[in-house]
């Protein structure tokens, strides 16, 4: 049988639980229905084939107009008063159809609550007693993560050589060493990591010169004081006489200009 290529593969592939027989030339066996079988009726509810229900008939009233109502719209007026568009098709009166329910008057309280009563499966058993059994003790973390780094796991067997998921404590990445130094030589945005002068380093663009703390880091609209006291504060020091040689020469340029008659005042 030539295999269709634009079937998809869920529907080519058998389940685990279907059985290799003779019709493995038919890849689309599983899909058929045996030769003794007939055509399956979807028309009628189907129970299945273990649980058993029974049912019986019933009755229940159908949706309808009420004795001495309007042929029309089912209200409680006269159809020659109706004022909603005629119908080509007078609503009939209220009647009873039969359907199936299920039998639950034989059964207690707990059966008609249950919907597996009488299912008998051979698994039955076998499913009780894995649920009596208490559940496996849980593995130790610390023996998990020693046997993964053994290579004695088959999950990393299977993986082969490659990266760790988990990155061990001793290893530090090395842009951490200098995150609380003066200067940063890791650079977040282009991922670039300064050596102390590697030959072929390229020097810092323009752009990042502040990050390395030589400039003020800060937004002038967001603190404009912060700016104008860095402004400031060069120019002061510059006015400031510094050191002991500075002031004693501002001390004998006032004396020259003023004398002493500061002190004659006193």
């Amino acid at each position: 049988m030539e295999e269709n290529k634009h079937i998809p593969k869920y529907i080519r592939d058998k389940p685990w639980y279907v059985e290799s027989g003779d019709d493995d030339a038919d890849y689309l066996g599983h899909h058929r229905r045996e030769p003794g079988e007939g055509a399956q009726d979807f028309s009628v509810a189907q129970q299945g084939s273990v649980i058993s229900d029974r049912f019986v008939a019933g009755s229940a009233p159908r949706a309808g107009r009420g004795r001495g109502r309007c042929t029309n719209c089912g209200a409680n007026h006269d159809r020659r008063d109706c004022l909603l568009r005629p119908r080509k098709q007078a609503r009939g009166d209220g009647g009873e159809r039969a359907f199936q329910v299920r039998d639950e008057n034989a059964l207690s309280f707990e059966a008609k609550r249950d919907r597996w009563y009488g299912f008998e499966g051979p698994v039955a058993p076998a499913v009780a007693a894995a649920a009596a059994e208490p559940p496996a003790a849980a593995e130790d973390a610390a023996a998990a993560v020693e046997r993964y780094k053994l290579g004695l796991d088959a999950r990393a067997a299977r993986a082969g050589v490659g990266a760790p998921a988990i990155r061990p404590r001793h290893d530090r990445a090395r842009y951490l060493d200098d995150v609380r130094g003066e200067e940063t030589r890791y650079d977040p945005k282009s991922r670039v990591y300064r050596g102390d002068g590697a030959a072929g380093e390229a020097p810092a663009a323009p752009d990042r010169a502040g990050r390395d703390g030589s400039t003020v880091d800060h937004v002038i609209s967001a603190n404009p004081t912060r700016l104008e006291l860095g402004r400031q504060t060069p120019e002061r020091g510059a006015r400031q006489p510094e050191g002991q040689a500075q002031s004693a020469a501002a001390r004998a340029s006032l004396l020259q200009r003023y004398g002493n008659s500061a002190r004659s005042r006193r």
